[in-house]
């Protein structure tokens, strides 16, 4: 049941929800949107809501000990002349030209410090003090007009309406169905009961006949009460007709205004224990914080972001069955690069001329040519590469895409949204990087073949194609003449021997050996260029398939990059709905039994 002595006797909050204890959910808002809610929210809409959970933190931590009180209406509806009714003196200068307050009016007591540090700047320099120690913790603020034709009036109107504790809010009979002062007081954080609504100008409805006047100022206030309840909110209003003109100037006429205005004064002005003023700020506090919470739920939608994780999890689904069936394009890709290969490290080969003579007639043979550079190397394994990346990256590619346009859709200008996964740049890298190993085992091949080894493969080769030459001169000499030679070597014997070959180097069996000779050294050539050629094919194929297998790991790695990235993605959306739902969750527990309020339903 709501108490219907509002700010004489404020309502004490539930004894669950204390300052501290809201300072602490407070805390854990604050720490929400500095985390969890960068995937949830828009980066505008979370600052706006950091910014209001910080200063509502702020307001937790420190207890104030002045009410703030401001007087909120229209233009034309006497605000200016309500505050200088209530200080009995002119504090706030009326005008006929409209808009005239331009900046709030602030009226306290001498020994009361202003505060109101943050909206110093649309706040007039000069304040009306008073000396009256009754309401010493009451500090009255005429506001600019809220309807001003003047946009930075507006603007300085709803910078001070959070700063303040209550509100009196001031309609006049011609101005009273505003649907714009509605909206503004739906969309007022403040708990309604700490809302005092005046009907100024009553007077106006007063003629001579008292009877009527009594049924006039009636229906304009039960029209008022129910646009207040259906049109913004406020269920019990607490209304005053009054006439503040009339009364400054002593000529209400009508003892109905008098009473009810010093009804008004009495009510407003009363002398506060500490106690009050802490429930009236802890009440607003609350009332605040459920309506940030509120906001948080309303732009993050809970249950359709979850709806939103469902189909994100399906298409991942889809992504880890999906089977990959390219084994014939790898080894075709593999060979292309090991032909490429081939022709770059065969010109390196640095064997004796007569093998590498053989070399190029068995390549012509294979219809391979040495006609190769880096640069054509480069070329043909950036073309394996992208064929390779297209069927193995085709399938993630579309999968990524729906992931993105899912997340794109749900979370816009997200840190989901902003960092969503980019499947070609990632494949370009792991290629660059692999194309990178590429070539420094190329190099490295190529130095090899250059190197110190070189000039032992020479060495061996001249030491097989002069192993014949021997065998033949034996023959020629005669084995026993060289036998004897190498039993008993001398001078004469060795001219001997040597004067017997050149005897029979032209004797039919000399001309037979010479043939044997020629023909076994070219046997012996193709033999040592065949197994160059093997030999270099041999290492061609194995620099060729590590690069292929780098390939493949490479692309693999950004599958699972591209997978893990979206399952982090959901990790961080799940665990930001978790962590709302909680605070949710904190916050019904915290409220539950606390007076009727605007922000009092359940945070969902």
């Amino acid at each position: 049941m709501r108490s219907p002595l509002g700010l004489l006797h404020p309502l004490i909050p539930n004894k669950k929800v204390n300052r501290s204890s809201l300072a602490s959910g407070l805390e854990k808002i604050r720490d929400f949107l500095q985390s969890d809610a960068a995937f949830l929210l828009a980066d505008p809409a979370r600052d706006d809501c950091l910014q209001r959970a910080i200063r509502l933190l702020d307001k937790a931590r420190i207890s104030g000990e002045v009410l703030y009180v401001g007087i909120v209406g229209g233009t034309g509806v006497g605000k200016s002349t309500l505050i200088n009714a209530l200080a009995c003196k002119e504090i706030s200068r009326p005008s006929d030209k409209r808009p005239y307050t331009d900046r709030a009016v602030v009226y306290r007591h001498k020994k009361t410090p202003r505060g109101l540090q943050a909206v110093a700047d649309v706040i007039r320099d000069e304040d009306a003090i008073h000396e009256s120690d009754a309401i010493k913790d009451l500090l009255l603020l005429d506001l600019p007009d809220f309807d001003s034709l003047d946009a930075s009036n507006r603007r300085s109107c709803l910078r001070i309406l959070p700063e303040l504790d209550c509100i009196i809010w001031v309609v006049s009979p011609e101005k009273y169905a505003d649907a714009a002062f509605y909206l503004l007081v739906a969309q007022t954080a403040i708990h309604q009961e700490n809302f005092l609504f005046v009907l100024n100008k009553a007077d106006e409805l007063i003629w001579n006949d008292t009877h009527d006047a009594h049924f006039r100022i009636k229906g304009i206030l039960g029209d008022l009460t129910f646009r207040l309840k259906h049109e913004a909110g406020i269920e019990q209003p607490r209304v005053f007709s009054i006439s503040a003109a009339g009364e400054l100037s002593g000529e209400t006429g009508r003892d109905i205004l008098d009473c009810e205005f010093q009804r008004f004064r009495d009510f407003l002005m009363v002398r506060r224990e500490a106690k009050d003023i802490a429930s009236v700020k802890t009440m607003n506090l609350i009332e605040e914080s459920v309506r940030l919470l509120k906001e948080l739920n309303t732009y993050i939608r809970p249950d359709d972001k979850k709806g939103v994780l469902n189909s994100i999890r399906g298409i991942q689904f889809e992504a880890e069955s999906l089977e990959r069936d390219s084994g014939l394009t790898w080894i075709e890709q593999e060979k292309e690069i090991e032909r490429a290969l081939f022709r770059i490290l065969g010109p390196e080969d640095a064997s004796i001329w007569p093998v590498r003579w053989a070399m190029r007639l068995l390549k012509r043979e294979r219809s391979i040519g040495f006609q190769a550079s880096g640069e054509r190397l480069e070329a043909v394994f950036n073309s394996a590469a992208d064929v390779l990346a297209k069927d193995r990256m085709g399938d993630l590619e579309k999968i990524a895409a729906q992931i993105g346009s899912e997340l794109l859709l749900a979370f816009p200008l997200t840190d989901v949204a902003q960092h969503k996964n980019k499947p070609h740049k990632m494949v370009e890298t792991a290629i660059s990087q692999v194309s990178n190993q590429f070539c420094l085992e190329v190099e490295k091949r190529v130095q090899l073949a250059r190197g110190p080894f070189a000039k032992w493969r020479r060495f061996w080769q001249k030491a097989v194609l002069f192993m014949p030459l021997p065998v033949m001169l034996m023959k020629l000499a005669g084995p026993d003449r060289v036998w004897g030679w190498l039993e008993y070597p001398t001078i004469s014997g060795f001219s001997v021997i040597m004067l017997s070959v050149c005897t029979s180097l032209f004797s039919s069996e000399g001309l037979t050996g010479i043939a044997v000779l020629l023909v076994l050294q070219i046997l012996l050539t193709y033999r040592l260029a065949a197994r160059r050629i093997r030999r270099i094919e041999k290492v061609s194929r194995k620099v060729a398939r590590s690069a292929i297998t780098n390939l493949e790991v490479g692309l693999d790695s950004v599958a699972c990059r591209i997978q893990e990235d979206g399952k982090s993605a959901m990790r961080n959306i799940q665990d930001g709905i978790d962590r709302l739902e909680n605070l949710n969750r904190i916050f019904n527990s915290s409220l539950s039994g606390m007076p009727e309020s605007q922000g009092s339903d359940e945070v969902r």
